[in-house]
């Protein structure tokens, strides 16, 4: 008796808990708070894999007792990591994926009709980031890793293509001889006419066109790219997104152990920050959370920025901030009237531009480069090889 007792005690406690979860699973995150279950502002969501993965999810706060049913689900959600310590697009809140999807299907008809800012252009050829050409960069790169025979490009906001067209005829007349092969994937928003992969020589470039870019990681899931882009580059495309710190978590997910990053400025907001005109200081910020070889290229006045980062670790970048709110202001530098702000967790950015162990600035006539010897070493080594060296030094 005692035992059939204890049984059904495990098995109803069981039921109870799986259902409080479930109930707790459903509340949106608006819905959490009219129930006054939660006073803060994290979001949680449960993870991929789950009939609805993308609905934002909340918790209430750590309760005091420690005989609970409140707390044994506490425990179990943090165990489980439902419970977000940094910055992972999956716990996006509801209204951070709503204003997602309503500017992803007003920029895509901005592109399609060719309207407003993108009316004039059409790509470029050559990108350049903190003054050096991206065709160098991967040259150099190559040459970087002789024993390597396979090599993966990824172009976020890639138009036309232009610059993954130039690269493969770089890589096709450079190296016959050492019969690489370099895969291109160029990530579009819009729908162009034509096939979804071209061979070409040594190479092999993808079309992922009808991109949203806010969900690369998804788009790009049956490619599994996870942990092997070698090279990932984005230009004028950030400042558009709602999200771009949720995306640059996402691609930078996606890098290789000593893979590159290549990206300009966009524009996001930490709770309790001002508005500014710029983006350097919260860039730089993040740039250090991270942990990991950078280097940020600021014009005089610090407004706008490059930078190029590289990952010196598998796994996910480790960013100690939380999704808050969306905003809808219209920023200088940004080209999107929905930006998302963000909380810290536990620890606060850093904003200065400092020498300090393992960090060196270099001034320019027109700026300067600021981050990690390595990677300012890999600009300069860049730059020297170009035929129009950008950067001199005051």
């Amino acid at each position: 008796m005692f035992r059939i007792s204890l049984r059904c005690f495990i098995i109803g406690g069981f039921i109870l808990s799986h259902s409080s979860v479930e109930s707790m699973k459903a509340l949106s995150l608006d819905e959490m708070q009219e129930r006054g279950l939660r006073s803060g502002l994290a979001q949680t969501e449960v993870r991929p894999g789950a009939n609805d993965k993308h609905k934002a999810r909340s918790l209430d706060d750590r309760p005091t007792s420690t005989c609970s049913i409140a707390n044994v689900l506490y425990r179990l959600y943090r165990d489980l990591e439902i419970i977000p310590t940094r910055l992972n697009w999956i716990y996006r809140p509801r209204s951070v994926q709503m204003a997602i999807e309503e500017d992803y299907i007003y920029h895509q008809d901005l592109w399609n009709l060719g309207g407003g800012w993108c009316s004039g252009y059409d790509g470029d050829a050559e990108y350049r980031f903190c003054k050096i050409k991206l065709s160098i960069a991967l040259r150099i790169y190559i040459d970087s890793h002789p024993t390597q025979n396979e090599f993966l490009v990824l172009i976020i906001g890639a138009r036309n293509c232009l610059i993954s067209k130039n690269l493969v005829n770089l890589i096709n007349n450079e190296y016959a001889q050492r019969q690489i092969h370099v895969s291109f994937f160029n990530l579009q928003q819009e729908n162009p006419k034509g096939p979804d992969q071209q061979e070409a020589g040594l190479c092999t470039i993808h079309y992922i066109k009808h991109c949203n870019f806010e969900r690369l990681s998804e788009r790009l899931e049956k490619y599994s790219l996870t942990n092997r882009i070698d090279l990932c580059a984005s230009q004028l495309c950030f400042r558009f997104l709602v999200d771009p710190l949720g995306t640059l978590v996402q691609a930078y997910d996606l890098l290789r152990p000593n893979g590159l990053l290549f990206m300009d400025d966009f524009v996001f907001r930490f709770e309790g920050q001002t508005v500014t005109s710029g983006s350097y200081a919260n860039i730089l910020a993040i740039l250090k959370f991270i942990d990991t070889p950078f280097a940020i290229w600021g014009d005089r006045c610090k407004v706008s920025c490059q930078f190029v980062l590289q990952k010196n670790k598998p796994g996910r970048a480790e960013i100690p901030v939380l999704y808050s709110h969306v905003e809808h202001r219209n920023w200088e530098h940004s080209l999107t009237a929905l930006l998302v702000v963000f909380k810290c967790n536990g620890v606060q950015p850093d904003f200065e531009t400092r020498e300090e162990p393992g960090r060196q600035i270099l001034t320019f006539t027109d700026g300067a480069l600021y981050g990690t010897p390595e990677l300012i070493s890999f600009i300069l080594d860049c730059d020297k090889r170009s035929t129009e060296p950008q950067l001199e030094i005051t």
